[in-house]
Formats: C-alpha cells, sequence, structure tokens
C-alpha cells in the first residue's frame, strides 16, 4: 500500500538479510559502484512491463540527515537518485530540504517524524510528475512526507520507488 499522497510505490527487493548488507555496505563505504547497481535493480523493477504511462518529470529524493551526509561524505538517497534519473534519462532535481528535528511533527509516542519543506527553484516550474528514490521504505513515513511537501509546492503527481522494502 502507498503512503499517503503518493500515486504508486515499488520495490525492487523485500528488505531481508542479504538486501540489508547490501544497503549497509552502500551506506558505509565509498563503493559506489555498488550504489549505481542498485539504481539499476531500481529501473529494471520500475519499467518491467511498464505500460501504465508512468512518466515523469524529474527524480528526486527525502534528503538525510546533515550529520549522516558529514559521517559519510555523501547522500546515499541522492547518490541512488541520481543515478536512476540517469538511466531514465530526465533529470535529478533537489526539490526537498530538511526541516530541524526541533520543528518536525512528533509522533503519538512523541519521537519527533521526519519532515520537509520543498525547494522551489527560481529559474523554472515546479515538476508536475515526480519520482521519489530511496533505498529502504520501512512504515513509509518517511516518503508520505517528501510526497506532502512536493505536493505543497504544485506537484500534481507523486511515485516512489526504493530499493528495498521491510514487510
Amino acid at each position: 500500500m502507498a503512503p499517503a499522497g503518493i500515486d504508486f510505490c515499488g520495490s525492487a527487493f523485500v528488505y531481508d538479510v542479504g538486501v540489508k548488507s547490501v544497503v549497509l555496505a552502500a551506506k558505509r563505504s565509498q563503493q559506489h559502484a555498488l550504489t549505481r547497481w542498485m539504481s539499476g535493480a531500481i529501473v529494471q523493477r520500475l519499467t518491467e512491463g511498464q505500460a501504465d504511462g508512468r512518466t515523469f518529470d524529474a527524480v528526486t529524493w527525502p534528503p538525510t540527515t546533515p550529520d549522516r551526509v558529514r559521517a559519510r561524505g555523501f547522500d546515499h538517497g541522492e547518490l541512488l537518485a541520481r543515478n536512476v534519473a540517469v538511466m531514465l534519462g530526465i533529470p535529478a532535481k533537489r526539490l526537498l530540504s530538511r526541516r530541524s528535528a526541533s520543528s518536525s511533527r512528533r509522533n503519538a509516542q512523541g519521537r519527533t517524524g521526519v519532515s520537509f519543506v520543498p525547494i522551489v527553484p527560481w529559474t523554472s516550474a515546479v515538476p508536475s510528475r515526480v519520482l521519489l528514490i530511496d533505498d529502504v521504505r520501512t512504515t513509509g513515513s518517511t516518503l508520505g512526507a517528501a510526497a506532502q511537501a512536493l505536493r505543497q509546492a504544485g506537484t500534481a503527481r507523486v511515485g516512489a520507488f526504493t530499493f528495498a522494502v521491510k514487510e
């Protein structure tokens, strides 16, 4: 089931022990060839039997925290999204900014939920059809928050695809 605000949602794999090791290796290493392979798996699964007219104006990602970017030296989701965009032949655009934890929502357990704000480019219109790319979907709350921000900016259609999904 797709998170709220997302028109369709899919994943290349189910998150199991083997897939978890691939995701962790890609996040913890500078071996970007593994991220390119993950992106290829996303594109292959996304485009299989694509007779439903899924077309996009841009690919984007829900950005990770600044602390994680500093620790790793890169945003893993951004690398996935940029690779997917190249493989699909459409532009990758940074359309979201992560809101600070102090301004994010709190859920029923008191934990802070992720939220995003749209980055509206001054030089062009907000893309009408956006594909969100991420590595793993667990509850779908990150993708849902990203979709909400994109819709606030004027995006009409939001699709989401991840490398893996936790069932």
